[in-house]
């Protein structure tokens, strides 16, 4: 595993992973961004992120909304809440993710297009258009992975109940009531989620029954 450090800059903060660099960028230079920028730096320190980290460029801006693209942009709203900003932070590096394996979500879609022929469009159950609603099922459901293997079953599920109530409502609902559908179908698309080595024995455990082979992964499709 590669091993984050944080150097502070005037409006920057530089993560050194080995050779690769993670730049977080102020966007104004506010209390608020440094404050979050620190947050950041903290759980850097606390969790193994490095298995999530997709894109080196990280912007905070107080008056954005997070997105992925074009460069991963957090704003200041979960300041003091070290749940959500991990979560947020996991979820927007899985769009890069989603990216880098274009092909396998591509084909991963139409399966969950017969599971769920129809999905809301739209905020706050869907996402903007129906692919990115299924784009989100698939992303969504490897930010629960992600957060059970670093928080906990019992603390994951906690945040993605909370977001069941924010946006994406019903994409994560879903994540919750459909995990094994989704796992099958991340499984079968080559889309497993990746763990750090802080995972605890019964979490290695059930990952390997779940995701031990494609075969079984696409069996599971056919009940």
């Amino acid at each position: 595993m590669r091993n984050l450090s944080l150097v502070v800059g005037p409006l920057a903060l530089v993560a050194c992973a080995d050779t690769n660099v993670l730049t977080i960028e102020l966007a104004h230079g506010s209390e608020s961004e440094a404050t979050l920028a620190a947050e950041l730096r903290e759980l850097m320190d606390i969790y193994d992120l490095s298995v999530w980290i997709w894109t080196s460029q990280i912007l905070i801006d107080e008056d954005a909304v997070p997105h992925s693209h074009p460069v991963l942009t957090l704003n200041t709203q979960h300041i003091g809440r070290e749940r959500l900003l991990l979560s947020t932070f996991i979820h927007e590096q899985l769009h890069w993710y989603a990216e880098a394996h274009q092909l396998a979500v591509n084909e991963a879609i139409p399966t969950l297009r017969e599971e769920f022929p129809t999905v809301p469009v739209g905020y706050p159950e869907g996402a903007r258009s129906e692919y990115s609603t299924y784009l989100h099922l698939i992303v969504c459901y490897l930010e629960y992975s992600a957060l059970q293997d670093l928080l906990g079953l019992s603390e994951a599920a906690d945040v993605i109940r909370y977001w069941t109530k924010q946006h994406y409502r019903w994409i994560y609902r879903i994540v919750l009531e459909r995990q094994e559908l989704l796992a099958a179908v991340a499984a079968a698309h080559g889309l497993l989620p990746v763990f750090s080595s802080n995972n605890s024995l019964e979490r290695t455990v059930m990952v390997r029954s779940s995701f031990l082979t494609r075969d079984r992964a696409a069996a599971q499709l056919r009940r």
